[in-house]
């Protein structure tokens, strides 16, 4: 009868402990601690490729309007279907360059085809201490009068 009694007394004291063990405590904050590693890493790198898109639309948004400038007005920029490089700096473009942007387009003749140049259009820019660059193709019909 020792036994049973004894037996009963463990498992109602066992039964009134309330809280965590240590190992479930430790194995939680581990749990908790690889979670936020993870969406903090998700945060940032999203963060981060925000920011490069944004500038990537902007500057192919640059060169797409030099290159429409450059087919409205060919005359302006492409000298009797030549090859030639012109920079949006010393070129009388109206498009406004976005800040710390510069672009450089090079302008050959397609062989085979006669009055049609192709324009090459490379958008440099600095952010913080990383150059990077951008590149645009078209292609500029010219007047056959101007030829």
């Amino acid at each position: 009868m020792t036994k049973l009694h004894s037996f009963r007394c463990c498992r109602v004291f066992r039964r009134d402990q309330s809280g965590f063990t240590l190992i479930e405590v430790v194995i939680s904050l581990f749990l908790l601690y690889l979670i936020s590693g993870v969406l903090l890493n998700v945060v940032t790198v999203g963060t981060v490729g925000l920011g490069a898109s944004q500038r990537q639309t902007v500057a192919w948004a640059y060169g797409a309007s030099l290159l429409e400038e450059m087919k409205a007005c060919p005359e302006r920029f492409i000298i009797s279907g030549d090859a030639c490089t012109v920079s949006s700096e010393e070129a009388a473009f109206v498009t406004a360059p976005p800040e710390g942007m510069t672009a450089q387009l090079e302008v050959e003749p397609v062989g085979n085809v006669p009055g049609v140049c192709r324009v090459t259009v490379r958008i440099f820019g600095v952010e913080g201490e990383r150059q990077w660059e951008e590149y645009l193709l078209g292609f500029v019909r010219l007047d056959p009068q101007l030829l």
